[in-house]
């Protein structure tokens, strides 16, 4: 589907995913918070027949916000470690075109994993994810773990399987079903297309974790 804010385009007219099922919630973020009192939802396919409940994903604060609720971490690459990899983690932030890429395990297996350290305890509502710069190749589906001391982890939604990318270059936001709070986040590959290749990110919440 696509998103219509006082009649413009969404994100240049980025087309969304919507659901895969009847039941779950999908949370779809823009890439940045957007000023506006109407928003239109446009239909663009469908299972069976077009059919939606909706609502709309409010900021924490009057717009225009900044940063916009959630909001990326921007983990530095030295607060992240990887299970494997090909090469170094050089290319495993939003965006980055150097290196490999993407931070690339060293074997197409599941279980391969990601962890990024927040540094201090933060409400994490999400996380982004974007496939392989220039190469074809992207995390399908993925689960994430937090940890409060990054020995004790805990699954979040239940051990929910996450969809991850269709492509290599859209970043995609994943909102969990509820803000957690966590100083390691752990990316845990399920499925990938051509071989498993992330750049990775965290969303944060606005508000700061109660002691």
């Amino acid at each position: 589907y696509q998103r219509r804010v006082h009649g413009v385009k969404t994100e240049c007219g980025r087309e969304y995913g919507g659901n895969t099922n009847n039941t779950t919630i999908e949370h779809g973020f823009f890439s940045r918070a957007v000023a506006a009192r109407y928003m239109g939802i446009i239909v663009q396919s469908w299972h069976g027949h077009p059919s939606m409940r909706v609502d709309a994903l409010i900021g924490c604060t009057s717009v225009p916000t900044t940063p916009p609720c959630p909001f990326l971490k921007d983990t530095p690459l030295d607060d992240r470690t990887a299970s494997s990899k090909q090469g170094d983690l050089s290319a495993a932030m939003l965006d980055a075109a150097t290196g490999q890429g993407a931070w690339i395990p060293g074997s197409a297996r599941a279980g391969e994993w990601q962890i990024l350290d927040l540094k201090t305890v933060k409400r994490v509502a999400g996380v982004a994810v974007q496939g392989r710069h220039i190469h074809y190749q992207f995390v399908t589906k993925f689960k994430v773990e937090t940890s409060l001391d990054g020995e004790a982890w805990t699954q979040t939604d239940g051990g929910k399987v996450y969809d991850g990318n269709d492509n290599n270059t859209t970043i995609e936001h994943v909102a969990f079903l509820r803000t957690v709070k966590a100083r390691y986040v752990k990316l845990i590959v399920q499925s990938w297309y051509g071989h498993p290749s992330l750049r990775s990110d965290v969303l944060l919440a606005c508000k700061e974790p109660t002691p």
